[in-house]
């Protein structure tokens, strides 16, 4: 730890040569920095190159609207367990036209699952817009207007969940 958090504080830089020096060195590096230091750093690099060997990262993301009760739910599910997420504002960042484009799919549910029926959004908007709409249109809403978003949204690695069920949870943190 001693030799570690002045490199880690360093930033990308730091770790960057911290790795290299436990590369140069190999087993070595455990007298060094010893084995909880080298473990530390064996979830970064894991973590830090998980996106490009198809791994499912470490930390979730979370899109949330704070006035959601299902959405306090979740939170509260994930936090009883230890769970840490990056939580993000449905509303003030709305997911992307291209995060749509891979989430809906990977959630195995169609473009209208996706939409918050209970909500002030759908409802000024009216049933009959919404059903006058093509896939396309449905997507550009839901980029447009967060409320919009049946939440929480959920996403791990390529693993998408939509709204909060404890046992649809329970079994991605198994």
């Amino acid at each position: 730890d001693r030799v570690t958090r002045p490199v880690w504080a360093a930033g990308a830089g730091g770790r960057a040569q911290l790795i290299g020096l436990v590369i140069q060195l190999g087993h070595a590096a455990l007298d060094l920095v010893g084995r909880d230091a080298l473990d530390v750093l064996r979830r970064f690099v894991y973590d830090a190159t998980a996106p490009s060997r198809g791994f499912m990262p470490t930390r979730p993301t979370l899109l949330h609207y704070a006035g959601c009760g299902t959405c306090k739910k979740a939170l509260t599910w994930l936090q009883g367990r230890g769970i840490a997420v990056d939580a993000r504002s449905i509303v003030d960042a709305p997911p992307t036209a291209d995060e749509l484009g891979r989430w809906i799919p990977q959630s195995g549910l169609p473009v209208r699952r996706w939409l918050n029926t209970s909500g002030l959004s759908y409802r000024t908007l009216g049933k009959a817009k919404i059903d006058a709409m093509s896939e396309t249109e449905l997507v550009l809403s839901l980029t447009r207007d967060g409320k919009l978003v049946r939440r929480p949204v959920l996403v791990l690695g390529k693993r998408v969940l939509v709204g909060f069920d404890e046992t649809q949870y329970a079994a991605l943190f198994a």
